[in-house]
């Protein structure tokens, strides 16, 4: 979440969807501190290769700063796999709130 210092991380989220795009798995996961809210354009080739999980419990989601969530930067996406819940939750000492999903 540092405006002007995202080739990195774009970088890193074009591997990973190139990734997905070539795993032959029907069911599929992917989780991570992506640091892009779920509407960044560098998510698009990820979404167009899984589905981004929402999550159930009526709220959005948001994960960032732990002390007061303002975004969530935090991914799920699946792909063959029906998502059940998606939650997030304090764990541990981290800035961010883990996010807890479960999947059938």
């Amino acid at each position: 979440m540092r405006p002007g210092h995202q080739q990195d991380r774009d970088t890193m989220l074009s591997g990973i969807a190139e990734q997905v795009a070539v795993d032959p798995a029907e069911s599929l996961l992917v989780v991570g501190d992506f640091n892009a809210p779920s509407t960044d354009p560098s998510l698009s080739a990820l979404r167009a290769e899984a589905d981004g999980v929402r999550p159930t419990d009526g709220t959005l989601g948001f994960t960032w700063p732990v002390a007061f969530p303002l975004v969530r930067i935090d991914q799920v996406f699946v792909r063959g796999l029906d998502v059940v819940t998606s939650t997030t939750m304090r764990a541990g000492n981290s800035d961010h709130l883990a996010t807890l999903t479960r999947v059938r």
